[in-house]
């Protein structure tokens, strides 16, 4: 999901306290008005609050007509997942490999500060892929529930969990999409498939809208753990102050969280959560990706 965008006050803004610590009374104050926004927000979307669209109601003809849509579109996505065991499109190690070839121009070795500065720009290239499909999700999510009516049930069929589908419902407001809206190419190419079978339903198509959204992540994933390792292989010949600025971490004490972070994610060099898969773990990587991670410098 995107970055954090909230901003703070600099050290010597007026009425910081030591070390440009906010006063509590105004932390709360700032607290209470954020979370007043955020309610504002979510009450614009399907089913987010209590004040929120909601779905018609049943006892009415309406009603009826939609839970029996409900039941038909879970039962579409049942046999959609035993069709093809369980989803049409089907992502390995090797289409990692190929996304990040492709975003680096074919550049294979990452080793110096010039290296450390492009691979977050890397990153960030393949995460606004990342943006369009959530979006696209989260529209979809958002119109699930209005035939469903319950998170839960689309959570548990999709495998999300509410925080997920909360982050990519609201993502999904068109303020944040671009001039053509959550657009992709592969995003097409998914709708196209799915709207060629006989059933679908925007469950179906965000099933498979999540493979490929998720086989992107781990794209993002692989980029972001080159950038620590970088960082690892760099410390001692510059100041951290240096790698923190080269690698966009900002301070040190953010460079340090972000290590914390991937370490605790995806361990390092060679541990086995670097080499994801679809559907399920690996007990060791293809020796194809292994040359990606092994090293700060390699990414194959």
């Amino acid at each position: 999901m995107p970055a954090d965008r909230r901003r703070g006050l600099g050290r010597g803004a007026p009425g910081a306290g030591a070390g440009g610590e906010l006063p509590p009374e105004v932390l709360a104050e700032t607290r209470r008005l954020c979370e007043e926004m955020g309610r504002e927000i979510e009450s614009r979307f399907p089913g987010l609050r209590p004040d929120s669209p909601q779905p018609v109601p049943a006892g009415t003809p309406a009603g009826e007509e939609r839970l029996e849509r409900a039941a038909r579109w879970l039962d579409d996505l049942m046999w959609h997942k035993r069709m093809y065991r369980p989803a049409r499109f089907r992502w390995w190690p090797e289409h990692l490999v190929d996304i990040c070839t492709k975003t680096t121009g074919g550049q294979l070795d990452f080793s110096t500060m010039a290296h450390l500065q492009l691979l977050p720009q890397h990153r960030d290239s393949v995460r606004d892929v990342v943006h369009q499909f959530s979006g696209a999700i989260g529209q979809r999510l958002a119109d699930s529930y209005m035939t469903l009516g319950s998170y839960d049930t689309i959570g548990r069929e999709l495998g999300l969990t509410m925080a997920e589908i909360r982050g990519m419902v609201i993502w999904s407001d068109v303020e944040n999409a671009g001039p053509e809206g959550w657009s992709h190419p592969q995003i097409s190419r998914v709708l196209r498939v799915v709207g060629r079978q006989p059933f679908r339903s925007p469950l179906i198509e965000t099933w498979e809208l999540l493979q490929l959204s998720r086989m992107y992540q781990a794209a993002v994933d692989i980029f972001e753990d080159l950038t620590v390792d970088l960082i690892g292989e760099l410390r001692g010949q510059r100041l951290d102050e240096v790698l923190a600025a080269a690698s966009g971490s900002g301070t040190v004490r953010r460079m340090e969280q972000r290590i914390q972070r991937a370490d605790a994610a995806r361990g390092g060099p060679g541990d086995p959560r670097r080499y994801p898969t679809q559907f399920l773990s690996i007990a060791a990587p293809p020796a194809s990706v292994t040359t990606m991670s092994k090293s700060a410098g390699r990414a194959t």
